[in-house]
């Protein structure tokens, strides 16, 4: 319905000779927004809290993960009305909720006390005790139904021009609900993932993959600049990056948000974040061109950002090359030489069990656990990271597929 902007005074603290005021928070606004009465359960009225407290965390006007009195508090108004419109009760409003929670506990209790006797409810204000989970009165209201505010003779009305608005709009960042839109339409990521990435880092996390994808997109059509991508290759391409992202990186540093070392604000004009694009795209890149397997892409990510907590700065091109070369971490297998080491290690697990497992493989209801058992005894020999795992997975597929087909009569 409305905004108002209300700037703090400097509050007042007397003492037993002077008064002393603080002017740290003068002029601080206090932004007060009023919504029509368009809600009609507790529910409804959480869902447009969340959607208010996501888009002033989006612009780091609040603390992302605060409903608390230092950054949202709400005053809700509750009255209860015939289906019919035959009636309306009187409106009564509960003052200065800090907590998701305490609002839809207030509104039901409203709700409740309201209806046992509605001819005693008096046009009231109230507050909420977190203690009793109940709402006790304050004082009574005047008789009329909205306040009397006064215009300020000094303070005209403000009008602002079409197109200065349309100039604030063009410098706002995508809304959560149309970044989650476009990484499900767009990349294909499902629905919860897209939700967790659209909000992680105000946004920040969003731009982290946005900008990977958008640089691998350029990496594979530069490759043939014929062929235009389509959009399931796109979606392709932010399937596998969300793995890296939400998986590999989130799972490093203990949380999405942790992706982001500094948010996007008046200060900061971008975000830094614990890996920067260039070398996080470049990783993936590799691991893609298979120069590197998943598991040592993984391990290289995580020393960059211990490195980067140790020493407060980005690693570059330049270390990020001697790090994956001094580490041993290129993959120079020559031709043959993982199949040939794959399947010298799969005839020793064979034959040390005397045929049970090509006996266990035959059983339908075994077999995807005899792959799983074959599969982690080989990567155990050959150490991780060494070869891609799905390519040992399926050198260990076809050489139990071919050893059960060759004994089969001998094993029935």
């Amino acid at each position: 319905k409305s905004l108002h902007n209300i700037p703090s005074s400097s509050p007042n603290s007397p003492t037993s000779s002077s008064t002393l005021i603080d002017f740290n928070r003068a002029g601080i606004s206090l932004i007060e927004i009023i919504s029509h009465p368009d809600l009609s359960s507790s529910s409804e009225a959480i869902l447009y809290l969340q959607t208010i407290k996501s888009i002033l965390s989006r612009y780091s006007i609040i603390d992302s993960h605060s409903f608390d009195a230092t950054s949202l508090r709400c005053d809700v108004n509750i009255s209860l009305h015939s289906p019919l419109g035959l009636w309306d009760g009187p409106r009564v409003e509960v003052k200065n909720i800090n907590h998701l929670s305490s609002v839809k506990t207030a509104i039901n209790y409203e709700i409740e006390r309201q209806s046992k006797n509605l001819s005693l409810v008096a046009y009231e204000t109230r507050g909420f005790s977190d203690a009793t989970s109940s709402t006790v009165a304050l004082r009574n209201k005047e008789e009329q139904k909205d306040y009397r505010f006064l215009p300020e003779p000094d303070l005209p009305v403000l009008k602002l021009e079409a197109g200065f608005v349309e100039r604030i709009k063009d410098t706002m960042w995508e809304s959560i609900e149309d970044v989650e839109r476009q990484l499900k339409e767009k990349y294909g990521i499902n629905d919860s993932d897209a939700k967790v990435m659209a909000e992680a880092g105000n946004g920040g996390v969003w731009f982290f993959f946005d900008q990977i994808c958008k640089d691998l997109y350029n990496i594979k059509s530069s490759n043939d600049p014929k062929k235009a991508l389509s959009s399931d290759e796109f979606k392709t391409i932010g399937r596998y990056v969300s793995g890296w992202v939400n998986q590999v990186l989130a799972g490093i540093v203990s949380g999405m948000d942790n992706i982001i070392q500094t948010t996007r604000d008046d200060k900061h004009l971008e975000w830094k974040y614990v890996v920067n694009v260039n070398t996080f795209t470049k990783i993936i890149q590799w691991v893609l061109d298979e120069k590197l397997t998943r598991e040592n892409g993984r391990i290289i990510v995580k020393k960059i950002v211990e490195k980067g907590r140790e020493t407060g700065r980005d690693v570059d091109e330049k270390e990020l090359e001697i790090m994956v070369k001094e580490g041993g971490y290129w993959r120079e297998e020559k031709e043959g030489e993982m199949e040939n080491e794959v399947r010298s290690l799969m005839r020793v697990v064979v034959e040390e069990k005397g045929g049970e497992v090509l006996k266990d493989y035959g059983k339908e209801k075994k077999r995807g656990a005899v792959k799983k058992q074959c599969l982690g005894k080989v990567l155990r020999s050959v150490g991780r990271g060494k070869y891609d795992v799905k390519k040992v997975a399926q050198v260990v597929d076809s050489f139990l597929e071919e050893e059960f087909l060759k004994n089969e009569k001998s094993i029935n």
